[in-house]
């Protein structure tokens, strides 16, 4: 065969180097895309400047999440630098939680949950709320990219399993992040630079306080009466600050307690986490007044999380008596009234927040297929285990509905808003057997299963005479003063001396806290009594009048004070008077004919109804009960034992059994 023509061979030759070219080429891309996916979900920032390769191709219109790696695997976005109005984009990254690069994560308000705008995601469109797009706004940077955690597209929120994971997750993610960014939307009326002034300055008065005293109990110093500072107009704006739609909201109150530093972010003003809590524990401790006049109360689960977290500062504003750290159940009770668009979460929003004292924690995997009355027994069976105690009772609420709706009546409903003042102290003494000795023993259920709890108690009383159920709104010191005269018409034999029964009554109207300082304090008791005590109606106004000295201390007391406190704790509750004639604050479901007993261990007595089989009872609540022994304090102040306590065992005297019942 003749060899080819010169120009033939030259072109050949060419193909065939070019050919050689390609092929070494695609050998390159492949052995790239092969390393490239072999670092899979170990890369992190020293590897790449954006983490972890993006979840989706950008060839697709609409963003789609592939599933995540069994495991603590998270998502985190890359916020891409910009200003303004421009388009947001971002690239989503899966990284093991242990091994996250730097990132902050955003606390926010979801809002309306229509996601109609868009974040370019990956090439991709990934449709968000009104509330994110507005946050990712506030927190772009202008020049680089930031590493930021948002819920709502960093986890698949149309997947339960996987939201049921990531939940579970969420204390460690807001714990791991390096900065918690709590964002609160757009200033209003330049109220964000007027707040922001005002807490920076109160804050620095606080820490110059710091240095002179030793942080003993209640050592920080009152404010003067006159101070300016009580009676800043500047205040208001700290009201709206703390009226903003975020302090309104159940998830917040972890991803801010758990965060190692936090930024509230107004408008364009950036605001310390600790300094506002700081400032706001004076307001709570010192400044009442100004609390009062300008409506500064956020919900106490706020308050309570930063008291926990910052004891050594706060103590200097309690004095010991008054002194506690809040308990998981206490969280629970006080975030009833925050806003959760899934039921469930009145559980595991808040499962992730610190422990209290002697608290264990629970390891419960959140499961949002499950029924709501199934999550409630199972944190209560979970949480009675745990503890090796029974507070779990006190937290019991019912309505006329819930008391019959066939769940077990000794699981607490965190859904239910009854009355939001309990009526024992966290730290109270707990009720024990006659021949128990004080701190001796723990009280954990006898047995759990699914008949009910089964407990040692003493059933002691019944109910003679129920009010009507009071309420916040409709109850006036007349109501008030109606009540005592029909207690003084009943007929029944009240066990308190003549010359006290006055007194008895309005402790059982205030639950036994004294508020303020005690000679305050017996002023305004007195004046009440007074108040409630008519003329015209002797049987009770000689009881009054009886008492050493009860009009000279009445003399500057405040009727109105002390009205509203009552107010408060008698909203949804019933006055009672048992069959022994005891007073009582009963749940406002309680009826006559109901039982008074003592579930021992517990801090108060409760309210039990009988059911149709033998020894099972339903449980109604807590009720506030004075017993018969009285006292008189240091400064002179006459009050009743709690019934029950080590000096109130009065059921001992009448030689009533100790039982074992089911709560069912």
């Amino acid at each position: 065969m003749p060899p080819p023509k010169p120009e033939v061979a030259a072109k050949t030759t060419e193909t065939q180097v070019s050919k050689t070219k390609a092929k070494r080429l695609l050998r390159s891309l492949a052995r790239n895309l092969t390393f490239r996916s072999r670092k899979g979900l170990e890369t992190n920032d020293e590897n790449d400047e954006n983490g972890i390769r993006p979840e989706n191709s950008p060839s697709r219109t609409l963003y789609t999440y592939k599933p995540l790696p069994r495991g603590d695997f998270v998502r985190y976005l890359v916020l891409r630098p910009g200003n303004g109005n421009a388009p947001l984009e971002c690239g989503l990254h899966v990284s093991r939680l242990k091994k996250m690069p730097f990132f902050e994560a955003i606390s926010y308000v979801w809002g309306e949950q229509t996601r109609e705008h868009d974040i370019r995601c990956d090439g991709c469109t990934l449709k968000i709320t009104t509330n994110l797009q507005a946050a990712l706004r506030r927190m772009r940077h202008p020049t680089r990219a930031r590493k930021l955690w948002a819920d709502s597209i960093c986890i698949d929120q149309e997947s339960t399993t996987e939201k049921n994971h990531q939940v579970a997750l969420m204390s460690q993610i807001f714990s791991k992040a390096s900065r918690t960014l709590i964002f609160l939307g757009s200033n209003h009326d330049g109220h964000a630079d007027v707040a922001a002034d005002l807490i920076s300055e109160v804050n620095a008065m606080i820490l110059r306080t710091f240095e002179t005293i030793d942080f003993s109990w209640n050592s920080f110093p009152w404010p003067d009466a006159e101070e300016p500072i009580l009676v800043d107009p500047r205040w208001k704006s700290v009201s709206i600050l703390f009226k903003q739609q975020w302090f309104r909201r159940g998830w917040v109150v972890q991803e801010a307690a758990v965060a190692q530093e936090a930024h509230v972010f107004w408008g364009e003003r950036d605001i310390s986490w600790e300094e506002l809590m700081r400032v706001y524990s004076w307001i709570w401790r010192r400044a009442h007044r100004c609390g009062d006049a300008f409506h500064i109360w956020p919900n106490d689960v706020f308050v309570d999380l930063y008291k926990t977290k910052s004891q050594n500062e706060t103590k200097s504003l309690f004095a010991e008596r008054d002194w506690f750290l809040a308990s998981l159940l206490e969280h629970l009770h006080s975030a009833k009234p925050l806003g959760l668009t899934e039921p469930r979460d009145r559980i595991y929003a808040f499962m992730g927040l610190p422990l209290g004292p002697l608290e264990k924690r629970l390891h419960m995997q959140p499961d949002y297929e499950k029924p709501l009355s199934v999550v409630y027994i199972d944190f209560a069976q979970n949480y009675l285990l745990a503890s090796e105690n029974l507070d779990l009772l006190h937290y019991i609420q019912h309505t006329d509905e819930s008391i019959d709706d066939g769940n077990a009546s000794w699981v607490p409903r965190w859904d239910i808003i009854e009355n939001m003042n309990t009526l024992w102290h966290p730290a109270g003494e707990r009720l024990l057997p006659k021949d128990c000795p004080v701190g001796d023993a723990k009280f954990i259920p006898l047995e759990m299963n699914q008949s009910g709890l089964r407990v040692q108690a003493v059933i002691f009383d019944s109910i003679c005479y129920v009010s009507d159920k009071l309420g916040y709104h409709g109850t006036s010191t007349e109501t008030i003063a109606d009540l005592w005269q029909t207690l003084c018409e009943t007929g029944l034999t009240a066990p308190y001396p003549d010359t006290l029964q006055l007194e008895a009554f309005i402790q059982t109207l205030t639950t036994g806290i004294n508020f303020g300082d005690m000679n305050t304090w017996m002023q305004l008791s007195a004046a009440y009594g007074l108040a409630i005590s008519r003329a015209d109606q002797k049987s009770c106004s000689a009881k009054a009048s009886s008492l050493p000295g009860y009009s000279s201390r009445a003399s500057n007391g405040d009727t109105e004070f002390i009205h509203g406190i009552i107010t408060d704790y008698v909203d949804k509750r019933r006055i009672i008077q048992s069959e022994r004639g005891y007073f009582g604050l009963a749940p406002g479901v309680a009826c006559k004919g109901d039982l008074s007993c003592i579930i021992f261990g517990c801090r108060v007595p409760f309210v039990l109804r009988r059911t149709e089989r033998e020894g099972y009872y339903k449980i109604l609540g807590p009720i506030y009960m004075p017993g018969k022994h009285d006292y008189i304090d240091e400064s002179g102040e006459t009050g009743f034992d709690k019934f029950g306590t080590e000096d109130s065992k009065e059921w001992v005297e009448w030689g009533l059994e100790e039982e074992e019942i089911w709560l069912c």
